[in-house]
């Protein structure tokens, strides 16, 4: 049974990734991990102003400074984890979650590289130019560090509104994907 990690809770649109793989491997042959990383209090910008969004999260976030915020914080994401953990598990899906905590990039590469991966999978905005400069980008990252196969999902926000999968050409699959 292949193992594929995804990703979540990394950006608005890391959940792109699901449909892909439901699409791409079917319930009985895969083995689910989702990740999310809680940062530090010190480290984990909380929106202020969502409508400035196009703007680096330094200029409209404020830290969580308090314990409580902090717990509040780690229990939204376990809560979302295991909702979308479970709309899988009801449709066959083997899935396990994991909340780490500490850096995005460093928890992740740590993670898929002590473990028996077949696959990364998550979506990306695939920004160029001065936008991945200022935002930064996690999928790059990991593609540099990770020995794993990554398949990234470049977001597609019209596709929301039809809700149809744009495939790209089987050649352009992973070879996973074609096994």
């Amino acid at each position: 049974m292949r193992k594929i990690l995804i990703p979540l809770e990394i950006s608005p649109i890391s959940a792109d990734i699901l449909p892909v793989i439901r699409h791409l491997y079917p319930a009985g042959e895969v083995e689910l991990t989702l990740l999310a990383v809680a940062q530090p209090p010190a480290e984990t910008p909380l929106v202020v102003d969502a409508h400035m969004m196009a703007l680096p999260p330094s200029i409209y976030a404020e830290t969580i400074d308090n314990e409580t915020e902090w717990v509040a914080y780690r229990k939204e994401i376990t809560t979302n984890l295991e909702k979308v953990a479970q709309d899988l598990r009801r449709d066959g899906y083997k899935v396990y979650t994991v909340l780490l905590t500490g850096n995005i990039i460093d928890e992740i590469v740590n993670f898929v590289e002590k473990r028996p991966f077949d696959l990364l999978a998550l979506a990306t905005y695939g920004r160029t130019g001065l936008r991945r400069l200022v935002y930064g980008s996690v999928a790059e990252e990991l593609l540099r560090l990770v020995s794993v196969p990554l398949l990234l999902v470049r977001h597609q926000p019209n596709n929301k509104q039809t809700g149809k999968i744009v495939m790209p050409p089987t050649e352009w699959l992973p070879s996973i994907a074609a096994e």
